[in-house]
């Protein structure tokens, strides 16, 4: 039996729909969606509120923005700074010390 026979049965497709855009099948779902598992899955895509995580300790996808921009003008900031130390330090005729990244 080949793979796409194998794949063509209605429940192996719900199955596989279920495992792929899910977290598997609960309860008898592969059995309610056997006889249209492309249809099941895009009347879930479609319809209201999908896509929504109801998790109100995440953050938005906005304060995650902010975050990860806070963070790299942070280590941009570190990384000039560590240059300009090592060019003074070159200046003087000093060794230039190793640079050192907070919070790793």
């Amino acid at each position: 039996m080949s793979a796409k026979s194998g794949l063509s049965s209605g429940k192996a497709a719900a199955a596989l729909g279920l495992h792929r855009f899910g977290f598997g099948p609960v309860g008898n779902a592969i059995a309610t969606i056997a006889t249209d598992p492309r249809g099941a899955l895009l009347a879930d895509l479609e319809g209201p509120g999908s896509g929504q995580i109801d998790a109100p300790n995440l953050m938005s996808s906005a304060e995650v923005a902010r975050e990860v921009s806070d963070f790299r003008a942070e280590r941009r900031a570190e990384q000039k700074l560590a240059t300009r130390q090592q060019k003074q330090a070159t200046a003087n005729g000093e060794a230039p010390a190793q640079m050192t990244i907070v919070g790793r």
